[in-house]
């Protein structure tokens, strides 16, 4: 059973992140809630201090993951609302913002 990326698939991960300009980011790549295999989140997640552009984190287990393994630093903005936000960039009407006047 895969429990994480490798180092190879880590640096294509890196590689392509590279050329962004915005990354969306919701959930790890791997098991990384478990110590041993959360280097691949890790690394390709700490690349994101290196890279230039707007970085989002969506959902609490996203964000409590960053936090966890020391990444938030790479990220513009953290959301708790995982579902909610991966709705609004679909744009999906959400309950809480279409009760709001548009003035």
């Amino acid at each position: 059973m895969v429990q994480d990326i490798g180092p190879s698939t880590r640096a294509r991960f890196i590689e392509a992140l590279g050329g962004t300009k915005t990354v969306f980011w919701n959930g790890p790549l791997g098991r990384a809630e478990d110590p041993r295999f959360a280097e691949g989140t890790r690394a390709v997640l700490g690349s994101l201090q290196r890279i230039e552009g707007y970085h989002v984190a969506a959902g609490g287990d996203s964000a409590r993951l960053a936090q966890d393994l020391g990444v938030t630093g790479g990220f513009q903005f953290v959301s708790t609302g995982g579902g909610a936000a991966l709705e609004f960039v679909e744009g999906l009407a959400l309950p809480g913002l279409a009760v709001l006047p548009d003035e």
